[in-house]
């Protein structure tokens, strides 16, 4: 009698635990395994926040790729914290990896949402793929209304010169532009970095044939995928065409990997207890970035794209304990995507001269990022004030219900 009330209290104690999303000890006195690490929090799952933390990270990267190229260097005479010329154009030149990182963070993010679903039909992966568009295109349409709205209000340029291609001003070459599909067509962009938009596309397009795949195949698949550039790179050399996409697969079948598997939790918890085993990772790290710098300039710059998973991995182990380096990466992270559609107006289009005013580099890509954060938390008010995020949750809410 007095087992089964015991058995009955246990019972009560686990469901008030599980709707409180508290975490139960099973072996409160160490008895079972000899020690008491059981006692600590579960760590959190790799989500949104160590997302938005790597995002920051990518996006400073981007900034620095950008607006310290050795064009803008030379121009405007900028002064380096690095003295040697050569290897500040290298480092400079390897921030351009943070696009296999973006890659990497789609294919992570859109596979946790497949994993999430049980019956995963075709169905699921089409509302799933159109909601994940209409959530981009709608920023990018925004975004374009306004850079295309301040182009011939204020700073008064000609905006059917820009869509002149030669043969005559084409009114559908806008809504081509809008829609960050220029260069699928070929045709005038009003920003020059928004190519990444057709790779983006395209990606949300075929990841769920991708997360097929892999789910298929699994972690076997990997060695053929991180291989794919040696091929596709001499192919590229002889004609004259660049393949983004066939580049950019070894990062995104990573994500998919390490979402799929759970890798990241996994490397965290091996040996957690050893004292040791976080310096051997932090060296790891280091030797991973060093090794993918040197392949990098010395080897083929798209065989270097696979080591961004070393940026999430240290985000997940080191970084994101980190108190205020966590609270601002974290914010520009969640301007990412503005960030990314704006920065190249205000420092290649339209104020150069003032940006390169500062003269330091530190100084300029601090100024830009925090110019572009301004300008992004004004974009996010406008939508909200509006009405546009309603519009947009109402087309997404009748896109759930179909």
């Amino acid at each position: 009698m007095l087992k089964e009330k015991s058995e009955e209290s246990v019972k009560d104690v686990c469901s008030i635990a599980k709707e409180n999303d508290c975490e139960l000890i099973s072996d409160p006195s160490g008895m079972i395994n000899g020690t008491d690490s059981e006692q600590r929090k579960e760590e959190k799952p790799f989500g949104k926040e160590h997302t938005a933390i790597v995002k920051g990270i990518l996006i400073i990267m981007m900034v620095i790729r950008h607006v310290l190229d050795d064009y803008y260097i030379e121009e405007y005479q900028v002064q380096s914290l690095i003295s040697d010329g050569v290897l500040l154009d290298e480092i400079v030149r390897f921030c351009k990896i943070c696009i296999s990182g973006f890659a990497f963070l789609s294919a992570y993010g859109m596979t946790m949402h497949f994993k999430k679903e049980e019956n995963r039909t075709r169905k699921f992966y089409l509302k799933s793929m159109c909601a994940r568009l209409v959530k981009l295109e709608s920023t990018i349409v925004f975004i374009y209304a306004l850079a295309f709205l301040y182009r011939r209000l204020v700073v008064v340029k000609s905006i059917r010169k820009l869509y002149d291609n030669g043969n005559g001003f084409n009114p559908i070459y806008i809504v081509i532009d809008a829609l960050g599909m220029s260069t699928y067509f070929g045709t005038p962009e009003i920003n020059v970095t928004w190519w990444y938009l057709h790779f983006a596309i395209l990606l949300i397009v075929t990841m769920p044939f991708l997360y097929m795949l892999y789910e298929r195949f699994r972690y076997l698949l990997l060695p053929t995928v991180c291989l794919l550039p040696m091929a596709v790179s001499p192919l590229e050399v002889r004609a004259g065409v660049q393949s983004n996409y066939a580049m950019l697969l070894p990062a995104v079948f990573l994500g998919i990997a390490f979402a799929f598997e759970g890798w990241f939790e996994k490397i965290k918890a091996w040996n957690q207890k050893h004292k040791w085993v976080k310096p051997v990772k932090l060296i790891a790290a280091v030797l991973a970035v060093v090794l993918a710098f040197n392949i990098w300039v010395d080897v083929e710059p798209a065989f270097a794209y696979a080591f961004i998973v070393v940026i999430p991995f240290a985000v997940y182990e080191f970084i994101a304990k980190v108190p205020v380096i966590n609270f601002i990466l974290k914010h520009i992270g969640h301007n990412a995507t503005n960030i990314f559609l704006i920065h190249t107006f205000i420092y290649y289009y339209w104020y150069t001269d003032e940006i390169y005013w500062f003269e330091q580099d530190w100084c300029i890509v601090a100024v830009i990022v925090i110019i572009c954060m301004a300008v992004s938390v004004v974009i996010e008010a406008v939508k909200k004030i509006s009405g546009y995020n309603k519009l947009v949750n109402k087309v997404l809410h009748k896109l759930e219900k179909y």
